[in-house]
């Protein structure tokens, strides 16, 4: 699960890897939790993570 902003993005764990969703932007916050829909305190596994997507003026993040 990453949280970022008001929003909330729901991915699933395939091969022990997640694909990180292109819309992230800013700073986000990565959990891993039991549930693939809603995040409470006896579901979280691990987390948060924090992330840093660098982001210019019109919202499309900076390319390394």
């Amino acid at each position: 699960m990453f949280l970022t902003g008001l929003d909330t993005k729901f991915v699933e764990i395939k091969d022990g890897a997640v694909t990180i969703p292109s819309e992230l932007v800013g700073t986000v916050y990565a959990v891993l939790t039991k549930s693939g829909d809603h995040a409470d305190g006896d579901n979280v596994v691990a987390g948060p993570a924090i992330l840093d997507f660098d982001f210019d003026v019109n919202g499309k993040v900076f390319e390394n």
